[in-house]
Parts: C-alpha cells; sequence; structure tokens
C-alpha cells in the first residue's frame, strides 16, 4: 500500500511538473559566467541560482572549471541550457574533503572505536553559502546575453 502511494505520489508530481508553462516544456536561456575568489579564478565551485520569490523562475546550477567559468543548467533543462527568466539569489558552494581518520584497533585488529566524522571544510567565507546572505544576485532576462561574473572576498 505504501509503495503504490509513492508511486502515485511520484507520477503526481511529474504530471504536474510537465503541466507546468502549458506546453510542459521549460523555456531557458543560456546562462554563463566566471567565479573569482580576490581576483584569481575559483575553480570547482557550484553555483546555484535561486529564485527570489516562487513563480519567478527555475533554480539552476553550474560547477567552475579551472578557469572560473560555470554554464547553469536546471533540473528539467537539457545540460548547459541554463535557467528560465527570473530573478535569482546567487550562492556558491566548495568544500574540501577530508579523509576520516581509521578506527581504533584492539590488539588482535579489530575495531573497538570509531572516530566522529570530520566535517567537511569550507573553502570559501560562509556568507557566501546562503543566497540569503551571499548579497549576489541575477536577474536572467530574454533576449540578453546572461553572463554573470561574480568576485567573492576572502575576508
Amino acid at each position: 500500500m505504501r509503495n503504490n502511494l509513492l508511486i502515485i505520489a511520484i507520477f503526481t508530481a511529474v504530471a504536474l511538473v510537465a503541466g507546468c508553462g502549458g506546453s510542459g516544456k521549460l523555456v531557458t536561456y543560456k546562462v554563463t559566467g566566471t567565479v573569482t575568489m580576490d581576483g584569481e579564478p575559483l575553480a570547482g565551485a557550484s553555483v546555484f541560482f535561486t529564485p527570489k520569490s516562487g513563480g519567478q523562475g527555475d533554480a539552476a546550477v553550474g560547477k567552475t572549471d579551472e578557469n572560473g567559468q560555470y554554464v547553469l543548467q536546471t533540473i528539467l533543462g537539457n545540460p548547459d541550457a541554463g535557467t528560465s527568466r527570473g530573478e535569482y539569489m546567487v550562492h556558491f558552494n566548495k568544500k574540501e574533503i577530508v579523509e576520516m581518520p581509521p578506527p581504533v584497533l584492539d590488539s588482535r585488529g579489530r575495531p573497538i572505536s570509531y572516530p566522529e566524522p570530520p566535517s567537511a571544510k569550507s573553502l570559501i567565507p560562509i556568507k557566501y553559502e546562503k543566497g540569503e546572505t551571499s548579497g549576489l544576485t541575477a536577474t536572467v532576462e530574454k533576449g540578453k546575453k546572461n553572463e554573470f561574473d561574480f568576485d567573492l572576498l576572502s575576508k
């Protein structure tokens, strides 16, 4: 019974998403740009565009390359298709992956305790990790170049 309800919920969500905008096709505009930190390219950072208000755009994400350049993609759009028109809050994420320390072993080599998992270390100031605190915005418009460059400050 629970599985049937889950399947119904998934199909309903897909139908609602497909039904938005009349044709069921998401209209997107290419969005590109460069992210730097203190003037230097910020490679390997995730770039998030989140609509400022409901129904005013579609969330999108991109990843910066070695030159700090990104191209956005929405969840329903084609790769590198950008996002729909609207006003967006912009935020970023770049974490350092910290290796898990090994467990403490007894004299026979069996684990007797496991260390606390390390937390990921942010490589950008925390204020840039949320749209509400980054202070950065972008407006995607039909017929415009929609190129947005951001220079994050480490201090």
